[in-house]
């Protein structure tokens, strides 16, 4: 496949780098943003160490991505697919953060599963 078509279904303008850091494609929001949340629910305390326990909410429907692309989604969004055993195919996140010299994260190397 030659090209990825990329639907950006989070509400942050994607700037994809490539390993080197050169930006490769900037991909602007959809419009629509997939939904989901967490709840943390405290499950217990070993000394002083409190412990908790994540709830996902059930996400927002998106329906699938057509053959040759790709949603780009958070990882909540994407935790939440998965721990409600949905199906997560077609579904990205983006890459490990690209940042400036002062920290400011100013992209994405690549998009993860």
């Amino acid at each position: 496949m030659d090209k990825l078509k990329i639907i950006n279904l989070t509400p942050n303008t994607l700037r994809i780098c490539d390993s080197a850091g050169d930006l490769v494609e900037t991909v602007e929001p959809s419009g629509v943003v997939a939904h989901a949340s967490v709840t943390r629910i405290k499950a217990g305390k070993v000394g002083a160490i409190e412990l908790y326990e994540t709830i996902y909410t059930l996400p927002s429907v998106i329906g699938q991505p057509a053959p040759g692309e790709v949603y780009v989604v958070s990882g909540i969004y994407l935790q939440s697919v998965r721990a409600h055993g949905l199906d997560d195919t077609g579904l990205c996140v983006p890459g490990e953060a690209v940042r400036d010299t002062d920290g400011k994260q100013i992209g994405c190397v690549g998009l993860s599963r």
